[in-house]
């Protein structure tokens, strides 16, 4: 079975044809998408009428006043997020083409099972830094051929046992007992994640139809 591979990112519709393994997702997948195709896509609607409807409660509700002083507080935190944002997409460009696509299908690609999975958990353990660290890589080797069940068991790792949080915040805030127990209690998700991807990914893919031959 072919590996499923993630294009360019080109936001939620692509993502779940990819998940459904939907060999043709919209769009010529050499191309970014067009920025009218973007403000048409069902993630930046749904998330235009949430900020919408809590805006305009935020306003009737709590008064102008409020509204302004919340409004005026994170559009500066846009701002200061904006470039690190990207850092970010650099980043995943740049680990998108240095990850060699043959190595990673040898030890992470389809069908790999328990091999690739046990794999996925022992990179995020030494994984450092929050989601904008963590999520290029996580792209970056999805678009050279990984198995999706492996790159599931990384990211539980990397969110539950990366080794540099622990030590950075956990033992020094929570102590070692506590961050001891923790992390021994948490060895076996990312495991069990992956496992339970397997199946469910197989059953995803089993609901595309078919694609009639033209």
């Amino acid at each position: 079975m072919a590996a499923l591979r993630f294009p360019r990112p080109a936001g939620a519709a692509t993502v779940a044809a990819l998940i459904m393994n939907d060999p043709s997702p919209p769009g010529d997948p050499s191309q970014p998408p067009s920025f009218r195709r973007r403000l048409t896509e069902p993630s930046f609607l749904f998330l235009l009428v949430f900020a919408s409807t809590t805006g305009t409660a935020c306003y009737v509700f709590k008064g102008p006043a409020v509204f302004w002083t919340a409004f005026r507080e994170h559009l500066w935190l846009l701002v200061a997020i904006t470039p690190v944002l990207g850092g970010a997409v650099l980043l995943g460009a740049f680990l998108q083409a240095l990850v060699p696509p043959g190595y990673v299908r040898t030890r992470l690609g389809e069908g790999s099972g328990l091999r690739g999975i046990a794999i996925g958990s022992l990179i995020g353990l030494f994984v450092p830094g929050g989601p904008m660290i963590s999520m290029p890589l996580l792209l970056a080797v999805i678009e050279a051929g990984a198995d999706l069940a492996a790159c599931v068991a990384f990211y539980m790792s990397w969110s539950m046992l990366a080794l540099v949080r622990i030590i950075q915040w956990e033992l020094p805030l929570m102590g070692g007992k506590f961050a001891a127990i923790r992390f021994l209690s948490a060895i076996p998700l990312p495991l069990l994640a992956g496992l339970m991807a397997i199946p469910l990914f197989r059953r995803f893919r089993g609901r595309t139809p078919e694609r009639k031959a033209s």
